[in-house]
């Protein structure tokens, strides 16, 4: 991948060349999902954290800036992203240790009473 490629990229983006962004994606979607997954331990929670990246970096695409290396920028709100997301579900777990039993158990039968399931919620 090059810096320069992908600069070019950034700028035309920048731009409002909004068919860019198919080609950013390209470009750069395996390295940034790598580190997220680095960080997160999680495939879905990856590619969650990867859209949520994707879609701060056209948002804020303007607040790039011309002479840095685009790639770090965006790595860095994958990063951010990653730790935001990996600290909120690691506080979520802790609030109620016994809902994290239920997040991860299995799913009931169909054939599971309807009072049983009552007492899932």
């Amino acid at each position: 991948m090059n810096t320069q490629h992908i600069n070019g990229i950034m700028e035309e983006l920048k731009d409002n060349q909004l068919d860019m962004f198919d080609l950013l994606y390209q470009e750069t979607s395996r390295q940034l999902y790598l580190h997220i997954l680095s960080i997160v331990k999680n495939s879905a929670t990856a590619e969650e954290v990867l859209q949520e990246t994707y879609l701060k970096i056209l948002k804020n695409v303007r607040s790039w800036k011309k002479n840095t290396n685009a790639l770090n920028w965006m790595i860095t709100i994958a990063r951010n992203e990653a730790i935001n997301t990996y600290n909120k579900r690691k506080r979520e777990v802790q609030a109620n240790p016994q809902e994290s039993d239920y997040l991860f158990q299995e799913e009931p039968n169909r054939n599971t009473p309807l009072i049983e399931l009552m007492y899932l919620i």
